[in-house]
């Protein structure tokens, strides 16, 4: 039987091998990292989808609330804004005090701001509507304008909500009173 000798120079691995290794594993690197890219990407689109959302529903949410316990409501167009005035029961089955609640859709700042008051609400000055509650930003119209109504105790709301660099979220809802009396003193 021959025996062969192993030379220390036949271990390892050859130039070429390297070089193969070496390419193979930048590749795999490159196609892991592009899928990891894109998961953030998507990540992020979907959290500005999911905030922005959030934020509208809860906007249209309130607002439904409020009409729903109205006896009355009133939109009035002041330009390319929206100024909506509701008389609104607060408490409980014991003790019920009615309170004037109001709206106001900014075109030019895309906001909705909110104020509530025991006695009727005007139109604010654009000082006195910054100390308003800021209810929703971001919105546009969605059609010819944010609020509409078509009795005095119903309300429609539909607008976009701006989120971000992901495509706009539309919010569409309607609220009508569920108070049996018409009664709008002394809100307006």
């Amino acid at each position: 039987m021959i025996r062969r000798a192993r030379r220390a120079s036949d271990e390892g691995f050859t130039m070429v091998e390297l070089l193969v290794a070496s390419v193979l594993g930048v590749i795999v690197l490159l196609i892991v990292g592009s899928l990891l890219i894109n998961g953030l990407r998507g990540q992020s689109s979907v959290t500005s989808i999911t905030t922005a959302t959030n934020n509208a529903q809860l906007a249209a949410t309130t607002i439904q609330s409020d009409i729903r316990n109205s006896t009355a409501v009133k939109t009035t167009a002041i330009g390319s804004d929206q100024f909506v005035v509701a008389r609104v029961a607060r408490g409980t089955d014991l003790a019920v005090a009615y309170e004037c609640v109001a709206w106001y859709y900014s075109a030019t700042k895309d906001e909705i701001r909110s104020t509530e008051s025991a006695a009727a609400i005007t139109a604010p000055s654009a000082t006195a509507l910054a100390n308003w509650r800021l209810v929703a930003s971001n919105i546009s119209p969605k059609g010819s304008s944010v609020f509409s109504s078509a009795d005095i105790k119903s309300l429609s709301i539909t607008f976009f909500i701006d989120a971000g660099s992901a495509e706009s979220v539309p919010i569409t809802s309607f609220a009508a009173s569920r108070n049996p009396t018409g009664d709008s003193a002394p809100c307006f």
